[in-house]
């Protein structure tokens, strides 16, 4: 990865603020020639530094308003690569599924720890869902710890509501 120079810093949290703002507008902000601006977010693009501009919806907004972390343990396999595998593979279903509405999913530690921030519009349907997680014959444990308030991280949630 290319190391970020201040410029590259002070651009990126520019578009933090509003990924619409025109060149120009960056370019008097930080007193540099516009063809610097387009040159150096180019170059930000192609590195895979900024992967997209995007919209950021509100959960609360298509009645999501049921979230919780959750913690999905894989195994019981007699060969640990087979449970690392089920996990990838588990996540990724997660992850491409419309039936489930994931902000984040990851796995940890060995291989075989599945977290993920999911939301839901009905408390039912959230407790549905770690029902049938449960009866999973690769799960060998869920744990949830269900939000009472999104203080900080619709950046992180991000998942497709339409």
């Amino acid at each position: 990865m290319e190391k970020l120079d201040e410029l590259d810093i002070k651009i990126i949290q520019i578009l933090k603020e509003d990924a619409r703002i025109k060149y120009i507008k960056i370019a008097d902000e930080l007193h540099i020639p516009d063809t610097t601006v387009h040159f150096r977010i180019k170059k930000l693009k192609e590195n895979n530094i900024i992967k997209s501009f995007t919209v950021l919806l509100s959960p609360e907004s298509f009645g999501y308003i049921n979230g919780a972390l959750i913690k999905i343990k894989v195994g019981d396999h007699i060969v640990k690569e087979i449970s690392v595998a089920r996990t990838l593979e588990m996540g990724q279903n997660f992850a491409e599924s419309k039936n489930y509405h994931f902000g984040l999913i990851a796995t940890a530690e060995d291989g075989t720890l599945l977290y993920g921030v999911i939301f839901t519009k009905t408390e039912e349907e959230l407790d549905e869902f770690v029902t049938n997680l449960r009866h999973e014959p690769d799960i060998i444990d869920v744990e949830t710890v269900k939000f009472t308030n999104v203080i900080k991280g619709n950046e992180l949630i991000g998942f497709d509501l339409l």
